[in-house]
């Protein structure tokens, strides 16, 4: 990858201590995707301001130099925004991190996902509500990525019904159960009216959200193989130890 001659917006998805005073921090940057970079010197002296904007969340105006795989930041200053994210927004914040970390290929620019995730933060900084952000986030993500569903129209081209009720394939298409279906995909389906207000992204309804949830799982799981999500298991212990 060719080293960028302007400063380059990025926010910090992860980071990580690397040898006596230097981090590893991964990058999610607006022209060149995720880039894994080592900032050296970042701790011991006077180096705490340096620190500070390699936080997760963090927007930062950077440059490195290099072209490996794991690049060297040469540049460093404050973005335009800092998200002081805490409790539940902290870890929906930390499982969206992961989620791009796991689902984007290294530099491969995504600029639509970059104004999103941007977004995202400055909501779930002042949202009393995170669930309706989430849900949209992952919605779209999934259309960047190929992987959008269609809300619409059935696998078969027929409009989405609102009294019929719909499993979605292994390929990510809904499909009408009929009689006779298997009882794993009764078992499984979704309301067509359901289907309708996810499309139409109605959050006011809380069931819709619900069945949002567990329609984005159904599609991602396949996505970010067997290996589990540790936002997820570090929300799991926050609500067991509360």
């Amino acid at each position: 990858m060719k080293a960028p001659e302007e400063l380059q917006s990025a926010f910090v998805l992860h980071s990580r201590r690397y040898r006596e005073s230097s981090v590893i921090v991964d990058l999610f940057t607006r022209n060149h995707g995720i880039v894994p970079a080592v900032a050296r010197g970042v701790h011991g002296g006077k180096s705490n301001h340096k620190r500070a904007l390699l936080q997760p969340f963090q927007a930062i105006q950077c440059r490195w130099r290099g072209k490996t795989e794991l690049v060297t930041l040469t540049d460093l200053d404050q973005g335009h925004f800092s998200a002081k994210l805490a409790k539940e927004a902290l870890y929906c914040g930390m499982y969206v991190n992961e989620l791009l970390m796991r689902l984007l290929h290294r530099h491969d620019p995504h600029e639509s996902v970059f104004i999103q995730y941007s977004t995202l933060l400055e909501n779930l900084h002042v949202a009393s509500d995170i669930e309706p952000i989430l849900r949209a986030f992952e919605l779209n993500l999934l259309d960047e990525l190929g992987y959008g569903l269609s809300f619409d129209y059935n696998a078969e081209g027929d409009p989405i019904a609102p009294s019929k009720q719909y499993y979605l394939s292994i390929d990510s298409q809904f499909h009408e159960v009929l009689q006779g279906s298997s009882p794993e995909h009764s078992a499984n389906a979704f309301s067509g009216a359901i289907l309708l207000a996810i499309g139409e992204q109605n959050w006011h309804d809380r069931e819709v959200l619900s069945y949002a949830k567990q329609l984005t799982r159904l599609v991602l799981q396949p996505l970010l193989g067997a290996k589990p999500l540790q936002s997820r298991k570090l929300f799991r212990s926050l609500i067991n130890d509360s």
